[in-house]
C-alpha cells in the first residue's frame, strides 16, 4: 500500500498540455483527475478508478494511466495494475520515468503470472479462453493474469490460426513464453512469355519472367514491366494451394528527344545509360525517364521527362554552367563561382601543360601573389603584405588541409618540386575563421592526386636547366569500380646549381658590384608520396629529403671561398601523414574525422664572416632544427533544408618537439659556444559556419573560430560574406573577416650572441580584410572586378634596439593596403585556357607614432597572362605565361628600388596517339631579361635573381593503363 503522503507527491500532474483546439477536453480531464485524487484520499478506490480512467480517455498521459495502476495496487488487483502500468509505460518518453515504471512492474510480478506473447510473423491478435471475451493483446506483448487455467488463441489475417490447449498456470511469479508460428495461406502464380519482364506487386519487384510467385490468398494486381514496353497489369485471385498461369505479352513503345548544348559533344544519358553526344536525337523508352546532359568542367543538367509512345520532345539548346569544385573556402566541396571567398585555382591541366619547376613558380602569376625564390626561404606574399624577412609566415600553406608551416619558424616551404598535385587552391584575405594562426593574408592548399579510377603506371625523365628529374608512380584500382585502391610515387632531383649573377653585392670599398655565382643553389632531393583508400577511410603520406648548398650569403655566410670547402651545406627532411574517415550520416549530413602527424628535421653548416675592428672574424656555425607535431579535426556538415547549410568542427594541434640547437666555433682558436631553445605548444580550436539563402537572389555565409592558446589566450576570428545573385551567371560578393598570426617560437626565443637577443612579450599580429567582388560568366568565360583592402596591427619585425645595441623581434606599427583587381579567364576546357589579370595595390606601413610611408619590397602593379591552346588537335599543345611585377622600394636599410620585371615562359607539350608517350619542352624566361626580387635582410645583397636567365626544360614520360575488357 502506497502511503497517502507519498501518494500526494506521486500524483503531481505532469501530463502534456493540450493546444488551444483541445483546451476544453484538457479542462475536463483536469476535473476528473482532481476528483480521482480526492476519491483516492477517501479510499474510495472504485470512484478513483472511474475518474482516473475518464481523465486518461480525455487526455491520454502517463500520470493518469499510472494512477489507475496505483489504485489497482491499493485494491490488490495486481493483473489489472500490471496492464495499466504497461499503458503508462507506452505513454512516456522520459527514460528516467520509464525506468521507474519498469521497476514498479517488476515489484508486481511476484503477485501475478506473466505471459510473454510472440508470434511469427508478429501482429497477431491474442484471445484468452474464447473470442467472445475480446482480445487481450497484439503480439509482441507481455500480459499479467491471476493464477488459473487458460487457453490462448492467436489469429492473423491470411494465416492459419493457432489454438492452444487449456493449461494450468497456478504458480505466481512465473513467466511463460508463447510464440507460435502462424503459417501463411498461399497459392502460386506461374508467369511465362517475354523474357526479362519484371513482375512487381505493390512496387516491390518479385521476379523476372519466366518465374513463379507465391502469394497470399485473395485478389492481387501484378504489374508486368519492361523498359521500352507498355506496362501490363494482371489481376489474379489466389486460392489456397492452387496454381494460376499468367502470360506476359507487352507492347514495345518509344518516343524521341532532340537535344543540343552550348558545349560541343556533351554526353547524353537516359536513366544513366549513355545515348550519344550533342547535338543528337535519342529514342528513350516510354515512361518517366531521367535525361542528363554533362560535360567535363560543367554542372550537369538533368531533366525528368514523361515519354509517351510516338511522342517528340525538343529540349532545344541546353545551357551548361561552368563548374569548378574547391574546398578551401568552407572546408567542404562547393562551386568556386559562389564560394564565400576570393579564390583562384591552379588546375591539374595547367600544372601539366606548363610543367612548373617548383610550387613557388606554380604560384607566380596567380592574381594578387608575389613569389620569391630564395633557397630554403622560397615563399609567396599576398596582396602587398609582408617582407622577405618573415618568409611568408603571414600566409597559411596546407597540403590536403594539413598545415605545412609549423610554429617553430612559420616558413612556407614552397621550394618543393611540384609533383602529384591535382590542383592548388588559393584564398585571398582573412582565413583564420577556418585555419587559425598564420592565415592572416590568405591560405594556400596543395591538393594532391586523389583516388584512381583505374590501375596506372607512370615514369618520366626530365631536366630544368642544370637540374635532372626522375618521377615514377604505380597505382592500383579494381576494374569492378569498388572504392578501394592505392598508389605510390617515388621521385628524385639532382642539380648542380645554375650560373647566376647576384646584383649589388656589397664590397669593403662601399661600392656594390655584380657577383657571378657558378653554382647557385645546387640541389638534391628524394620524394616519396602515397595514398590508400577503402570506402570512407583514407590514408596518405608524403616524405621528402632535400640537400643543397646555401649560396646567397645568408646571415653573412661565406661561399665559393677556399676557406669554406663545403660551401654551406644544408639538408631538410619532411614527413607528413594523415588518416581520414568521411562517412555519410544520412542523406543530409556528412562527417569528417582526421588525424595527422608531421615532422621537419633540418641541419645546416655555414661559415659566417663577422667584422671586428679592422679585421674579420670567421665562425663555423652548425645548426639543427626539429619540429614534430600531431593534430586532428572533427567536422560535421549538415543541410537541414535546401536553403541552409551548417558546418561545425573542432581542431587540435600539439607540438611534440620544437627546438633549435646551434654551435658556434670561432676560427682559428676553436673556441666553441652552444646555444639553442625549445618549446612545447598546444592549440585547441572550434569553428562554425552558417550558410543561409533566404531568397534566390541572396546568400549569406557567417562563421566564427575560437583558438585557445596557452601563451596568447583566446583568439576570436569571424568572417561574414553576403552574396547577391541577380542571375545564375552573376554574383556580387561582399566579404569581411578578421585573422591573426601568433608569434612563432623562432621569433620569441631566437638569438645570436652579440647580434640579437630573445623577444619580450610578443603579441599576435591581427588584421581585418574586406572586399567587394563582382563576377559574370558566359559559358567557360568569367570576368570579374574587385575592390579590396586590409589593415594589420602589431606587426612582428626584427628591429635594432638602440638602448641595448642589439636586435630582437618586437611588435611595432601597422600596415594598410588597398587595391583594385580585374580578371578575364576561360576555364580549361577542350584543350583551351586563358587568363588575363591586373592589380593595382597601395601598401602602406604605419609606424608607432602614426607616420605612414609606402611599404618596402611590395610592387604597386601586378599582372599576368596565361594561355594554353591546342596546335594540332589534342596531341600537341602550347602554353604561354607572361608575368609582370612593377617596381618596388628596396628592403629596409637600403635605398633605391627593385626595377619592374617581365617573365615570359613558353612550353610545348603533347602525347602519342595511344596516350602512352607524353612529352614537354619549353623555355623559361624566354626573353632572357633580369627578373629580381627583394630577399631577407640577413643577406648581403638586397635582391636575388629569380631566374638563371633563359633556361630550357624538357620532359618525356610513359603512362600505361590496363586494357579495357570487352563487354
Amino acid at each position: 500500500m502506497v502511503p497517502l503522503a507519498k501518494l500526494a507527491l506521486l500524483l503531481a500532474w505532469v501530463g502534456p498540455r493540450p493546444d488551444a483546439r483541445a483546451q476544453s477536453l484538457a479542462d475536463e480531464a483536469d476535473v476528473h483527475f482532481s476528483a480521482a485524487v480526492e476519491a483516492y484520499q477517501r479510499r474510495d478506490f472504485i470512484g478513483a478508478l472511474e475518474h482516473f480512467m475518464q481523465s486518461n480517455r480525455l487526455s491520454p498521459n502517463r500520470a493518469a494511466a499510472g494512477n489507475v495502476a496505483r489504485t489497482y495496487v491499493a485494491m490488490k488487483r495486481y493483473p489489472e495494475a500490471y496492464r495499466w502500468y504497461s499503458v503508462a509505460l507506452s505513454l512516456t518518453e522520459d527514460e528516467v520515468a520509464a525506468r521507474k515504471l519498469r521497476q514498479t512492474m517488476a515489484d508486481i510480478e511476484p503477485y501475478v503470472v506473466l505471459f510473454h506473447l510472440e508470434s511469427d510473423p508478429p501482429g497477431a491478435t491474442v484471445y484468452v479462453d474464447r473470442r467472445s471475451l475480446g482480445a487481450v493483446a497484439t503480439t509482441p506483448a507481455t500480459i499479467a493474469l491471476p493464477p488459473g487455467s487458460y487457453r490462448f488463441l492467436f489469429e492473423l489475417e491470411g494465416h492459419h490460426g493457432f489454438e492452444g490447449e487449456t493449461t494450468d498456470y497456478l504458480q505466481v511469479a512465473e513467466v511463460h513464453r508463447l510464440s507460435p508460428v502462424l503459417e501463411e495461406i498461399t497459392g502460386t502464380v506461374q508467369i511465362s512469355g517475354q523474357e526479362g519482364v519484371r513482375v512487381s506487386l505493390r512496387d516491390e519487384e518479385r521476379c523476372v519472367v519466366p518465374c513463379e510467385v507465391v502469394l497470399p490468398i485473395g485478389q492481387h494486381v501484378l504489374q508486368l514491366r519492361r523498359e521500352g514496353y507498355r506496362s501490363q497489369p494482371a489481376l489474379v485471385e489466389i486460392q489456397e494451394g492452387e496454381t494460376i498461369a499468367v502470360r506476359a505479352e507487352l507492347e514495345m513503345l518509344s518516343g524521341s528527344v532532340r537535344i543540343d548544348a552550348n558545349v560541343p559533344d556533351a554526353l547524353i544519358t537516359v536513366d544513366g545509360v549513355p545515348q550519344g553526344f550533342t547535338p543528337a536525337i535519342v529514342s528513350p523508352p516510354t515512361g518517366r525517364r531521367v535525361v542528363e546532359v554533362s560535360a567535363e568542367g560543367y554542372e550537369p543538367q538533368t531533366f525528368e521527362l514523361d515519354i509517351e509512345s510516338e511522342s517528340s520532345v525538343d529540349l532545344g539548346t541546353v545551357r551548361l554552367k561552368p563548374l569548378q569544385l574547391i574546398s578551401l573556402a568552407s572546408r567542404v566541396e562547393e562551386d568556386r563561382f559562389t564560394a564565400p571567398s576570393s579564390i583562384s585555382v591552379v588546375t591539374r591541366e595547367e600544372l601539366e601543360r606548363f610543367g612548373y619547376p617548383t610550387i613557388t613558380e606554380a604560384l607566380r602569376g596567380v592574381r594578387g601573389l608575389t613569389a620569391i625564390n630564395a633557397d630554403l626561404s622560397s615563399h609567396v606574399m599576398v596582396r602587398g603584405v609582408g617582407t622577405a624577412s618573415n618568409r611568408g609566415s603571414q600566409t597559411r600553406v596546407l597540403r590536403d588541409g594539413v598545415a605545412l608551416s609549423d610554429q617553430l619558424a612559420g616558413q612556407q616551404y614552397l621550394w618543393s618540386r611540384s609533383r602529384n598535385l591535382e590542383q592548388i587552391e588559393i584564398q585571398r584575405g582573412s582565413g583564420s575563421v577556418l585555419y587559425g594562426s598564420g592565415a592572416l593574408t590568405g591560405v594556400i592548399d596543395l591538393k594532391a592526386r586523389g583516388r584512381l579510377d583505374t590501375s596506372l603506371a607512370e615514369a618520366s625523365l626530365g631536366s630544368f636547366g642544370r637540374e635532372g628529374r626522375l618521377h615514377s608512380l604505380l597505382g592500383w584500382a579494381p576494374a569492378s569500380g569498388e572504392p578501394v585502391g592505392a598508389w605510390i610515387s617515388v621521385g628524385g632531383v639532382h642539380g648542380a646549381g645554375e650560373e647566376v649573377t647576384i646584383p649589388d653585392w656589397p664590397t669593403p670599398s662601399g661600392i656594390p658590384v655584380d657577383r657571378s655565382v657558378e653554382h647557385y643553389a645546387p640541389w638534391r632531393a628524394t620524394m616519396v608520396d602515397g595514398r590508400a583508400w577503402a570506402g570512407d577511410l583514407e590514408l596518405w603520406a608524403s616524405y621528402s629529403r632535400d640537400q643543397l648548398e646555401v649560396t646567397s650569403g645568408s646571415e653573412g655566410s661565406v661561399f665559393e671561398d677556399v676557406r669554406n670547402p663545403d660551401n654551406n651545406p644544408a639538408q631538410l627532411s619532411q614527413l607528413t601523414t594523415q588518416v581520414q574517415y568521411r562517412p555519410s550520416l544520412g542523406e543530409h549530413t556528412e562527417l569528417d574525422l582526421s588525424a595527422h602527424y608531421r615532422q621537419r628535421l633540418g641541419s645546416s653548416e655555414a661559415l659566417w664572416r663577422r667584422p671586428v675592428a679592422s679585421s674579420e672574424l670567421l665562425i663555423d656555425v652548425a645548426r639543427q632544427t626539429r619540429a614534430r607535431w600531431i593534430g586532428g579535426t572533427a567536422q560535421v556538415e549538415a543541410h537541414p533544408t535546401d536553403k541552409l547549410r551548417l558546418i561545425g568542427g573542432t581542431e587540435l594541434y600539439r607540438s611534440l618537439e620544437l627546438s633549435v640547437e646551434q654551435q658556434n666555433t670561432i676560427r682559428p682558436s676553436d673556441a666553441a659556444a652552444l646555444s639553442g631553445f625549445q618549446a612545447i605548444q598546444a592549440v585547441y580550436a572550434a569553428y562554425g559556419l552558417v550558410d543561409y539563402a533566404p531568397a534566390s537572389l541572396l546568400k549569406v555565409s557567417a562563421g566564427l573560430r575560437l583558438d585557445s592558446w596557452h601563451e596568447f589566450g583566446l583568439q576570436a576570428n569571424p568572417r561574414l560574406t553576403a552574396m547577391l545573385l541577380p542571375s545564375d551567371d552573376d554574383v556580387v560578393k561582399v566579404m569581411v573577416g578578421r585573422a591573426f598570426r601568433a608569434p612563432v617560437v623562432f621569433e620569441q626565443k631566437y638569438f645570436v650572441e652579440s647580434i640579437s637577443i630573445p623577444a619580450l612579450d610578443l603579441e599576435p599580429e591581427f588584421g581585418w580584410s574586406y572586399e567587394v567582388e563582382y563576377a559574370h560568366r558566359v559559358d567557360a568565360w568569367t570576368g570579374l572586378v574587385s575592390a579590396w583592402g586590409a589593415r594589420y596591427d602589431h606587426t612582428i619585425v626584427s628591429a635594432f634596439d638602440p638602448e641595448i645595441g642589439l636586435a630582437r623581434y618586437t611588435n611595432t606599427g601597422s600596415s594598410r593596403v588597398r587595391g583594385l583587381d580585374a580578371e578575364l579567364r576561360r576555364d580549361f576546357l577542350g584543350g583551351w585556357m586563358f587568363s588575363l589579370w591586373g592589380s593595382l595595390q597601395d601598401p602602406v606601413t604605419i609606424d608607432d607614432v602614426g607616420h605612414a610611408e609606402p611599404s618596402r619590397e611590395q610592387p604597386h602593379h601586378l599582372g599576368a597572362l596565361k594561355l594554353v591552346a591546342p596546335i594540332a588537335g589534342p596531341g600537341l599543345n602550347t602554353a604561354l605565361r607572361v608575368v609582370y611585377e612593377g617596381a618596388r622600394p628596396q628592403r629596409e636599410g637600403t635605398i633605391g628600388e627593385v626595377p619592374a620585371g617581365v617573365l615570359a615562359d613558353l612550353v610545348l607539350s603533347g602525347e602519342g596517339r595511344d596516350g602512352i608517350v607524353r612529352w614537354r619542352v619549353g623555355v623559361y624566361n624566354a626573353l632572357d631579361v633580369p627578373f629580381t626580387a627583394t630577399i631577407a635582410n640577413n643577406t648581403p645583397a638586397p635582391t636575388l635573381p629569380q631566374t638563371a636567365g633563359r633556361t630550357f626544360m624538357a620532359t618525356v614520360g610513359l603512362q600505361g593503363r590496363p586494357p579495357e575488357r570487352a563487354e
